[in-house]
Parts: structure tokens; C-alpha cells; sequence
């Protein structure tokens, strides 16, 4: 997903080829967690700083 777009790839081509990899990474991670049964790949991570500039990550 960090590789930078091919210029030999009409924009539209190159819009399809990514949307498909995502597709295929999500269909994975989603299969994983059945097969785990676990959906806390899915959760999403918060963190934030609190006001004395200090990371607070509790998890």
C-alpha cells in the first residue's frame, strides 16, 4: 500500500488495481478473525496525549 502509483497506469486502471488490493487485505483481515474468533483486529486503537504533553496509552 506504500508504493507509489506507476505512471504507466491510466488513472482509472491504477484506481481499480488499488481498490481490489484493498479489498483483498480487508477480506483477509476479516477471514483471520473468524478464523480466530476474534474481532479485535477490527477495533480501532485510541490514543491520545494528555495535557501535560505525556503519552496516556491504556491497552
Amino acid at each position: 500500500a506504500a508504493r507509489k502509483r506507476d505512471s504507466s497506469l491510466r488513472p482509472v486502471t491504477w484506481s481499480a488495481v488499488r481498490f481490489l488490493d484493498d479489498l483483498a487485505y480487508g477480506a483477509g483481515v476479516w477471514r483471520g478473525c473468524a478464523k480466530q474468533r476474534t474481532v479485535r483486529p477490527l477495533l480501532p486503537h485510541l490514543w491520545w496525549t494528555s495535557r501535560d504533553g505525556l503519552g496516556s496509552d491504556k491497552g
